[in-house]
């Protein structure tokens, strides 16, 4: 049994939907080996195994339950890198090229790769510009480079990033992922880069998650396997059949006449050399792709590419998204804003006073603001209470 397959039969039966389980392993997978493993697939050109995941579908559907039965392999292995939870565009840098010093004032060099986990998009990369910024971060070192990636400014400095390699996965709803993502992230650089799948509910009642008696065992396993993989280091090699089965595919599937989706087309090829390279690790760390795993990878990119073409649909479908931008921006400039003076601002771009509702209750889940009640009338007001900060350069008009 392959580690897929020895995660799936541990994880037992629940609600929780197979792609989940899944997508979320082959993401644990990849972030256990980072770069250290490639496929050169031309002189020069190392295609590495990370991915971006994004866990789409409704609330109490098992996205976090997913990730959850993923983390508890890799929480143990600082190799991985992992770190879960709320971050910006600056932090993910320093993270990746910040060098540190020890108390004796000795250099900590940066490790430049990272496990990046979101259980829920909206509350850990925020809305709007935060969001915006983070998603470009992320679009520019997803294939790393063999040159320095530089990032300076005035207060903090150049911050260096040498060949980074992050492996994100993130979860969230059709609404979140509307409110988080600007119109053009996802149909922009975001989309090509980005393995979505997404599940709707369903009427499977489990009252209880049944597990096999192997469990605890397979699951001890499965981390012992995990953590071998992290030694894992040199370049794959790729069979004759292999090779003769990719290029078939390549050359014979079609071409989408779906203009957004176009990007991920054009590069779904890639996917499919990682996932293979995936897969060829949940057998052996013998670092070679045979026919089986172009196959199966083939078949599983194939399936995400509706749910791919689904979220570039939700994110662009909207087109309140600068509205809530503007919002931001009003509320973060003044530093606390009445609601009747945001009520004011927002009816004079044509916001109704539900969407204004909507805006608002999104800034609150974000936690980039908070709601006070001030005066003899009990007025309502909103004060700007996030750390994030709009991109310098931006201004409210």
């Amino acid at each position: 049994m392959n580690l897929l397959s020895q995660f799936i039969a541990a994880s037992g039966v629940s609600k929780v939907p197979t792609p989940y389980l899944t997508w979320s392993f082959l993401s644990t997978v990849a972030a256990c080996v980072a770069d250290r493993v490639w496929y050169e697939r031309a002189p020069g050109h190392r295609v590495r195994p990370n991915l971006y995941v994004l866990l789409l579908g409704p609330s109490g559907i098992g996205k976090g339950d997913a990730i959850k039965e993923v983390l508890k392999l890799v929480a143990d292995i600082p190799q991985v890198r992992l770190y879960q939870g709320r971050a910006t565009a600056e932090f993910i840098r320093d993270r990746l090229g910040k060098v540190r010093h020890r108390p004796d004032g000795t250099e900590i060099p940066p490790i430049p790769q990272l496990f990046l986990v979101n259980e829920e998009l909206v509350f850990c990369v925020g809305v709007g510009p935060p969001a915006f910024e983070m998603v470009s971060v992320l679009v520019q070192i997803y294939g790393g480079n063999p040159a320095a990636i530089r990032d300076g400014t005035r207060t903090r400095g150049e911050i260096v990033m040498h060949n980074p390699c992050v492996n994100w996965l993130a979860g969230t709803n059709r609404a979140w992922l509307v409110r988080s993502m600007p119109d053009d992230a996802v149909a922009g650089g975001l989309s090509r880069r980005l393995v979505v799948v997404e599940q709707d509910y369903r009427d499977v009642r489990i009252t209880h998650p049944q597990f096999p008696p192997e469990r605890e065992a397979w699951m001890a396993e499965i981390e012992q396997r995990l953590l071998a993989l992290t030694e894992c280091h040199g370049a794959f090699t790729a069979d004759p059949d292999a090779l003769a089965v990719f290029d078939e595919w390549y050359q014979q599937r079609p071409l989408t006449d779906d203009v957004a989706l176009r990007p991920w087309w054009e590069t779904q090829d890639e996917l499919v050399l990682k996932v293979s390279m995936i897969m060829s690790l949940c057998e052996s760390d013998s670092l070679r792709i045979e026919r089986r795993h172009m196959v199966k990878a083939q078949t599983m990119t194939e399936e995400t590419k509706k749910w791919v073409s689904n979220a570039i649909e939700y994110t662009t479908a909207r087109s309140d998204s600068t509205s809530l931008h503007y919002a931001q921006e009003l509320i973060q400039s003044a530093g606390q804003l009445s609601d009747r003076v945001l009520a004011q601002k927002l009816a004079g771009r044509g916001v109704l006073k539900n969407e204004k509702m909507e805006i608002v209750e999104t800034l609150l889940g974000a936690g980039e603001i908070v709601r006070m009640v001030q005066g003899p009338r009990g007025a309502t007001w909103y004060q700007w209470v996030s750390r994030r900060r709009m991109p310098e350069g931006e201004e409210t008009s």
